[in-house]
């Protein structure tokens, strides 16, 4: 059984990390992969490329990530992904993973410099919701983050899916949906698909306007047009310009995948419920069913 390895070494943020865990079991991940957190030991070597399919760096702060893993460990971390592996970089593990970080910029918490690992080859910059908001010790900052897709999914249900198609090979032309959602089945026989018709449209028509995550002091990625191997999975949709929150990079032969906003937050994790206020909390627990599919679709890029 591979591995799908969560980082939770110095800077880490706990709820992060339990997050992170709450919502692979959610989406029964832990049926396919053996789910390990590690700390920077793990990147003296490269041993452990073979036994993993993604590598996970959750929410927390990206200076001590830096001081930690800079020189052989990243180099290890690269050298994972140049040769297929998969990288999911979360608000700081998303400033970790790009080529430059500028974070409150004129302000108390300032932090600018280079990064190694360079998977997002361009600037990611933030707040994305502006600076002197954000705080490290308390959650003034966090909101929800609305965000628009650059591809709809159905707003169903994978099991839902796989129920009726066991082979993705034709999809009639009158629904257009994510090639995601059909990663893991097809299209063989449309005996059942009237049944399921309806609910597809439904859900398309959703998910091509918008979708909401809890957001804490994440980035935006600045210019991402410039860079051929980068491609957008979401936009910020209330901010002006609209600017990419998650991406996709394709780094030799692997890909990261890097994100301002914590799509791994679930309404129904015990932790998250005990450390948001009321109205947060109802937000979030409105946005979960679209929560739940974006995480899906990130994780199965």
């Amino acid at each position: 059984m591979k591995k799908i390895l969560i980082y939770k070494g110095a800077g880490v943020c706990p709820q992060s990390v339990s997050s992170l865990i709450f919502s692979l079991q959610q989406e029964k991940y832990d049926q396919k992969y053996l789910i390990s957190c590690v700390d920077k030991s793990i990147f003296s070597n490269d041993q452990w490329h073979k036994e993993t399919e993604l590598l996970i760096f959750p929410g927390g702060r990206d200076i001590p990530y830096h001081h930690a893993l800079r020189g052989r460990p990243n180099d290890s971390i690269r050298n994972f992904v140049l040769e297929g592996g998969k990288f999911l970089g979360i608000c700081a593990g998303g400033y970790y993973g790009s080529a430059v970080v500028e974070f409150e910029l004129g302000h108390p918490l300032e932090v600018t410099g280079r990064r190694e690992l360079q998977f997002f080859p361009g600037v990611a910059s933030g707040p994305a919701y502006g600076p002197g908001k954000f705080c490290y010790y308390s959650l003034r900052g966090a909101q929800m983050a609305t965000l628009s897709l650059s591809e709809p999914f159905p707003l169903c249900p994978f099991e839902d899916l796989r129920e009726f198609f066991d082979d993705c090979t034709a999809i009639p032309p009158q629904v257009y949906v994510s090639k995601y959602a059909f990663r893991r089945g097809g299209v063989n026989s449309f005996e059942n698909f009237p049944n399921l018709l309806g609910k597809i449209t439904a859900g398309m028509a959703l998910s091509q306007s918008e979708v909401s995550a809890y957001y804490n002091g994440g980035c935006l990625f600045k210019s991402v047009e410039e860079y051929s191997s980068v491609s957008v999975i979401a936009r910020y949709a209330d901010i002006e310009g609209h600017p990419a929150a998650i991406v996709k990079c394709i780094v030799g032969d692997g890909q990261a995948t890097l994100c301002g906003v914590h799509p791994e937050y679930s309404a129904y994790h015990a932790e998250v419920q005990d450390a948001l206020e009321n109205s947060l909390l109802l937000n979030l627990k409105a946005a979960e069913e679209k929560r739940r599919l974006l995480f899906r679709n990130i994780l199965d890029v």
